[in-house]
Order: structure tokens, then sequence, then C-alpha cells
């Protein structure tokens, strides 16, 4: 039987989003994926090489079916830690432009191309609290957070078609030799979570994570003090 749903992922390398991923093909059954990645090491069709991520909107034009429902997953961004020997202004604009902007950019517009179905946006818990080692990393997410806001509050039928994933510390290439406060998730958590929902909104993964995260925002001397002994 042909799939009714294309799936792009892109940031295809990403063990958060192929997490997504799996969730999502767990909720649908048939689907047809293709994945964007910054460097190919595969012979497969589906795998789209694409060293500027905001170009995949061009790529993905090419590919829409109007027999089909698209739906995006966005999971790519920098985590750079903050230290004497880096510029913190040049890390804060780095992660800006690219853990914010460029997201934004590309959530903008697939949500206008043909057969717009679902939009999957991986954020972080870090979204919610300040961790000053990973600060640049930690005020992207707030600002991405933020702003999606601003689109759901200007759009209300994006809500029901936005999901926003906010996961706790994974054990990733992303978050290689760095060490969690307290709070972590696994990828099959992540997978469960999101085939568990078929509506739009901001979840937390676990959600328990929500209440730490809130409880974190007003303790920030608690995290300052946590974050240096860990670093």
């Amino acid at each position: 039987m042909e799939s009714k749903y294309r799936v792009f992922l892109i940031g295809g390398n990403s063990l958060i989003g192929c997490a997504v991923l799996k969730g999502i093909k767990l909720r649908y059954k048939d689907v047809e994926v293709f994945k964007f990645v910054r460097k190919k090491n595969s012979l497969d069709n589906n795998i789209i090489e694409c060293k500027n991520y905001k170009d995949s909107i061009n790529k993905i034009e090419s590919l829409i079916d109007d027999d089909k429902k698209n739906i995006y997953i966005l999971s790519f961004g920098v985590l750079n830690e903050e230290n004497t020997n880096q510029d913190l202004l040049k890390n804060l604009k780095n992660h800006i432009e690219i853990n914010a902007y460029d997201t934004l950019f590309l959530m903008r517009g697939f949500k206008s191309l043909k057969n717009f179905h679902e939009i999957h946006i991986v954020s972080s818990i870090l979204s919610g609290f300040f961790r000053p080692s990973i600060g640049s990393y930690a005020i992207s997410k707030y600002i991405l957070s933020k702003t999606l806001n601003i689109e759901v509050f200007l759009n209300e039928k994006l809500k029901k078609k936005l999901f926003i994933w906010n996961p706790a510390f994974v054990e990733s290439n992303l978050n290689k030799n760095r060490k969690s406060v307290l709070i972590k998730t696994t990828s099959k958590k992540i997978t469960k979570k999101v085939s568990s929902k078929s509506n739009g909104g901001n979840y937390y993964i676990p959600s328990y994570a929500f209440i730490f995260v809130k409880v974190a925002a007003l303790l920030d001397f608690l995290i300052f003090k946590m974050d240096k002994k860990i670093n």
C-alpha cells in the first residue's frame, strides 16, 4: 500500500530527531521518509545532503506529491560550552542564528508549502531555565520557545499542527563529555511520548520535567552552584 504521508527530517543524524521520527512512524504506520544531512555517507536516495539547512526548502518543494500530506521534523543545532578561550558574543550569535533563527526560518517556510500537515521542533528543557556553562545555548532555546509562542498567537490554526519537544538531557553526540543537572531521558522515552500525542503542543520529556523547569527557574543560585560543581 502506498504511503499517505511524507516525513522530512532536517538533521537526519540527530539521535533525538530520529527518536521523534520513530514516534511519528508508530502513529501513522506507513510513511515515506526523507532525511536531510550536512554530510552524506550513504547511497540511499532518501538521504539528501544539504550543507545549509535553509536550502532544504527548495529541495523539498521538488519532492512534494499532491496526494501526500507532509510532516516536518526540525532537529539540528549547535551546543558549545562557555569558556574563557571563546568569545562570548560570537558564541551567543552563533547559537541564536542556528538554534533559533534558522529553525524559525524553516518552520515559516514549511508551513507555507502545499499539503502541510504537521511540524515537530526539537527544543530543550533549557528553554525554561538558565544553565550558565551553556548559557548561549539556553538563551537560543528560550528565544526559539518565545518566538514560537508568538507564531501560535498570530495563527491559531497552527496550534494543533505544531509539536514542540522539550527533552531533558540525552546522552548523544551533542552532549558528549557533558553531565546532566539532575534530570535525564532516553531516545526510547522520546519515541514513546511522540507516538502518544496526536495534537500539537509544548511537551516535556519526561512529563515531570515541566515541574523541574519551573522550580529551577526560581532557584537560579542553586543551578549556578550545581553547574559549577559538575564542570
